[in-house]
């Protein structure tokens, strides 16, 4: 997977720590409501509803980018 922003690469430590800690404030906080949804959601509604499938690519996809940050901040840190 490519960088969301290859700029985050040239941050320092703590700016890459900053970074993390903004993210996993508004990105897992925005999308843990909607994820705990989606778990309690039958498996079977999720063939029939394109709506629930694109919630659940749209909260793998924000998930990918935190921990992208994550493992960008742990490897700098």
């Amino acid at each position: 997977m490519a960088p969301a922003e290859p700029d985050l690469t040239s941050l320092s430590p703590e700016d890459l720590r900053r970074v993390r800690a903004w993210v996993e404030d508004r990105f897992v906080n925005a999308v843990t409501p909607l994820h705990l949804r989606l778990q309690r959601e039958p498996r079977g509604n999720f063939l029939c509803d394109a709506t629930l499938c694109e919630a659940q690519r749209a909260v793998a996809h924000v998930m990918e980018h935190v921990e992208e940050i994550r493992a960008l901040a742990a490897g700098r840190g």
